[in-house]
This record gives C-alpha cells, structure tokens and sequence, in this order.
C-alpha cells in the first residue's frame, strides 16, 4: 500500500491548500528535504489517516484568519485497489472510499473522535484493512530508523508503506495461492490425458495458464522474501536501539554526572531560557546606560547652547511667525499711505487748477459773448442777455460737479488714509510689544539666526524627551517579573549545575537531550515491545505463506514439466503463446 497523494488545508507552515504527488519523486523537493518538514509532513499523513488529538489540532492548525478549513486528504494504492480517506479536523467527520477496477464503494462515513473515551468503528473498519492501527507504534517504528538528520522523506514513506502494506499482500498472495490450488486440482487430469497430444491447442491453453501461475508465484515468493527482509530489518534496528542502553547510559553518567536525574528537555528550555534573560538584561543595562549618557550629553549641550530659549514659550514659532507678518504688514501699510497721500495732494493740485480755470472761463467767456453780440446785433444786443445768463449758469454748474467730484475722491482717500494710518500705529505698537517681550527680535538681522537656533533647541528637547522615555521604558522592563524574580531564581536552581558563559552551551545542552533521550528509548523492560510482537507476527505470516508458495511452484514444475530457471519459464510462456497463435492463424 502505497501513499500516492497528500492534499490538506489550513495547516500552519503551510500554504493555504498545499499538495503533494508522493508518486513525482523527481519533481517534488519534499524527498530530497531532510529538515524537520519530513517530520511535520509525515505526523500530518499519520494525522490523516489516524486522527489528532485537540492538543495535536493545535500544533498544527494555521491561523483561523486566513482560512477557516481544517481538513486532509490522502490517497493509498495497492495494485489494483485505492482508497481515499478524508477528514475534517473542525467536525471530526471521516470518510472513506475504497475501489478497484470494478467498483467503487464508501467503507466508512462518521464522526472520529480521537480524544475522549469515545468508542471508534472507524478504527474497527481500518483494522480489517491495516494489520496495524496504533499511530504511536507508526512513530516509534519510524523514527527508531529515521531519527537522525540524514534520513530523507522518501525513506520515511518507504517505511511507512512497508508498514500499511502487509494486509494488502498477504490477501493478494493467499488469493494466489488458492488459484494456483484450484488450477493444481483442476487441470492435473487434464495435462495428463494429452501426454501424446502435447501440441493440442487444449493442452496449449492449459500449459500457458500454469506457465502464468508459475511466474506469478515465483514473483510472489520473490516479493515475500523482500518484504520479510525489510521487516527483519526493522525488527534488526528496534533490538539494536534496545541493545544501546547500557553503552549510552555510561555515557550520560560520565559526560553529565550531575545531569543525569534531570529531565533534559525541561533543563535545556530553563538553561536557555536563563541564559537569553540574562543576555538580554545586559542588553537593556547597556542600552540604559548609553541613554543615562546621551541624556546627560544633550542636558549639558542645551544648557551651554541653547540657555536663552529655555523660557521661551513652545509656541515661539508662532511669535516669530506673527512679528514677521507684522512687521511686513506695516511695510506695506507705509507704502500704502504713502501712495494715499500722493494721490491727495495730486487731487487738490488738481482741485485748485479747477477753481482757477471756472473762474478764468467765466471771466473771459461771458465778456466774449456780449462783444460779439454787440458786434453782430448792434442796437439789440441786449437781446443776448438772457442766452449769456443761461451759460454762466451752465458753466458754473458743470465747474461745480467736477469740483464737487474731486472734493468726494479726496474725502474718500483721506478717510481711508486716517483708517491705515490707525493701523499703522497699532502694528507698529504690537511690534513694540514682541520686541519688549523678546529682545532678539530687536535686531533684524539677527532674527534668521534665532529662529534656526529655536528650531535646533526644540528638536534637542524633543530628543531628550524622546530619551527619557526611552529610559522609562527600559527601567520598566528591568523592573518586570522576568529579571526581578524569574532570572535569579534560574540562577539558583541551575547556576551549580551548568556553566553559562560556555561558549558552547547549546552544543552541550544539545549533546545532552539526544544522549538522555537514547537512554530514555532505549529502557525496556525485558519483554519484548508490542511493535516487535507486531514485526514478528506479519514476518512469520510472510515466511508461512512464502513456504507455501513456493510449494505450489515445486508443484506447477513437475505437473508441467519444466524447469525452475527464471529465464526458461520466461521462454516456455513465450513458445507456448507463439505455438497458440499459429495454431489460431492456421
């Protein structure tokens, strides 16, 4: 029984939907691996086909955030036969479908509860399918030979296909052996009433049926002795680890005498645990005090830099900011009154030229006006009078609008050069004012100067500022649980047992769990394990049926007379099927 494909979802290292052809052994990466992805890998197939327990649900499972499904399926073959297996880790829901070239049909739907006392057909339904249901006996045979860093995945899944295949084929192989039975039984009589018609086509067909036979017995003796081999193999390896004990527990004993008692795995985590909080309290005292330092080196540059903006308010930008609008708003103001008063006194040059010219107009047109009228009515010149009257009116008036016009624009300028001027005044009082308050400002040259010096003394504020918290935090962490009572009680416990300042702690602590976990495997009591009874069980129903299949080939020999060389079985099929199809085209 071969695993073909693998294909889960929502496992954590994992993409979302990850799949892998175990049959593409040239295009998947995952053989050549020898990282502990083999390991993770190999506990989700387990996990597939056995079940996880909550605790293992959640060493595996990828964040919930990113997908909501939890489920894995794999596909098995053995020659003609699959079966799917698919679970759901979420629901615990399991099902199963097993085929073969004629069928198809579900073997198990259901709920598989793998923690609890709940009862589980579904192991029941797998027991009549694999001779072995126990997935710490899966693990255990496995990593007694693949344990160390070399060991691919694809030696792993040889394993572990070597391990679900037994039922597979001791039922193919029992078959067989019937067959051949039944073909002894049947077809004895009949090879022996044509011993003078040997060429007959009836004999022929009989001939090449227990030719196949013999082959396939011969591969299937072939294939048992392989299988068992392997399976000596095992059994080989799991002795030899227990044989270990002795040798490695003298090891540990003389390598790490005071270690000896300790659980390794908890002294390793508690040692390296007390060595980083250690380290890094040395971090944070550093790094404190290299803050303690700028601090103090930034406190001194201000006071010897930066003493005149100490009192200054924060929001002296704003001041400068103001004092610089102003000052230009009064520029401006000037510039403006100053145009104003031109074009008031331009307007009442202008003003007077009027006056001059109504009363130059009057006092040489109506003069004019009477001359001529005398000159041209003589006697009735007086006549003209009332006509002179009306353009002096006319005269006068239209005088008066344009003069009455420039009075109105110099009205209108002189209200608004009184309003400027009003604000020029109170400008130039808030000037004043800043200048009173921030002497610096007095000279104008000078305020470029001030205003970068402001600016670098605020940023320096706000780098001290940001320093001071930055101590406040690390005194915080110095202050916290971990170093103030986690780190020396580690200390205490451990500090008589392990040096930490060895260069090669966790080579040391490293050597120290692989040697206590050997011992650890490797006591036993003096019975053999349960997956040495298993190993030795499925090895004596392979040699028993090796036997007997290599009984029913000694048979087939001499009922069809032939002999026992592979090459010579391999010729006699092929003559016997040339002769049948002769016989046909004849």
């Amino acid at each position: 029984m071969r695993i073909i494909t693998v294909e889960f979802y929502g496992f954590k290292n994992y993409p979302a939907n990850a799949k892998f052809n175990l049959q593409d052994e040239h295009e998947n990466y995952i053989f050549d691996t020898q990282s502990d992805e083999k390991y993770r890998l190999f506990e989700i197939i387990l996990g597939i086909v056995f079940g996880l327990t909550d605790e293992e649900k959640k060493i595996f499972q990828g964040d919930p955030s990113v997908t909501k499904i939890h489920t894995g399926i794999i596909n098995l073959a053995y020659n003609q036969h699959t079966m799917i297996i698919e679970r759901d880790f979420k629901t615990d829901f399991v099902a199963c479908l097993l085929s073969d070239v004629n069928s198809v049909k579900p073997i198990y739907q259901g709920k598989d509860f793998v923690t609890g006392n709940y009862a589980r057909p579904y192991l029941q339904m797998l027991q009549s399918i694999f001779p072995l249901i126990d997935k710490k006996m899966y693990r255990e045979i496995t990593y007694s030979l693949h344990k160390t860093a070399k060991s691919s995945f694809s030696e792993i899944m040889e394993t572990l296909s070597l391990l679900l295949s037994p039922q597979f084929k001791i039922s193919h192989f029992e078959n067989l052996d019937i067959s051949i039975s039944d073909f002894i039984q049947s077809e004895a009589s009949l090879l022996d009433a044509f011993k003078e018609h040997r060429e007959g086509q009836d004999f022929l067909l009989t001939k090449r049926e227990g030719l196949r036979y013999l082959l396939k017995a011969e591969k299937g003796t072939q294939t048992l002795k392989s299988a068992r081999r392997k399976f000596m193999m095992l059994q080989k390896n799991i002795r030899q680890r227990k044989q270990m004990a002795n040798s490695v527990e003298n090891i540990l004993n003389q390598r790490f005498p005071k270690l000896r008692s300790m659980n390794a795995l908890q002294f390793r985590a508690d040692v390296l645990l007390w060595k980083s909080l250690r380290d890094s309290k040395e971090k944070l005292q550093e790094k404190l005090r290299d803050t303690q330092n700028k601090q103090e080196q930034l406190q001194q540059e201000i006071e010897d830099n930066f003493q005149q903006y100490q009192n200054l308010p924060r929001l002296f930008f704003l001041t400068i900011d103001n004092f610089i609008n102003r000052r230009k708003a009064l520029k401006e103001q000037k510039i403006r009154y100053n145009e104003l008063q031109g074009v008031i006194e331009n307007l009442n040059q202008e003003l007077e030229r009027k006056k001059k010219n109504k009363w130059i107009l009057l006092a040489v047109v109506i003069p004019i006006i009477l001359i001529t009228a005398f000159l041209l009515f003589d006697k009735n010149w007086l006549l003209i009078i009332p006509e002179s009257i009306i353009a002096f009116l006319i005269v006068t008036f239209y005088s008066g609008l344009q003069l009455d016009k420039i009075k109105d624009k110099i009205q209108e300028l002189t209200e608004e050069s009184h309003i400027i001027q009003k604000r020029i005044n109170d400008l130039a009082y808030n000037i004043e004012e800043i200048k009173n308050d921030f002497p610096m400002l007095r000279e104008k040259r000078n305020i470029p100067y001030h205003i970068s010096q402001f600016k670098l003394f605020r940023n320096k504020q706000l780098e001290l500022k940001h320093l001071q918290k930055e101590e406040n935090q690390l005194q915080a962490q110095l202050n916290s649980e971990s170093y103030k009572e986690q780190l020396p009680k580690l200390h205490k416990k451990y500090g008589h047992l392990v040096d930490i300042t060895r260069t090669d702690l966790e080579a040391f602590l490293d050597d120290f769990v692989s040697i206590k976990r050997q011992v650890e495997e490797a006591k036993t009591e003096e019975s053999e394990h349960p997956e040495t009874e298993f190993l030795n069980e499925i090895s004596f129903k392979y040699e028993k049926l090796e036997s007997r299949l290599e009984k029913k080939y000694q048979q087939l020999l001499q009922l069809l007379r032939v002999d026992g060389n592979s090459n010579d079985l391999k010729s006699a099929f092929e003559e016997t099927q040339l002769k049948l199809k002769q016989q046909s085209n004849v």
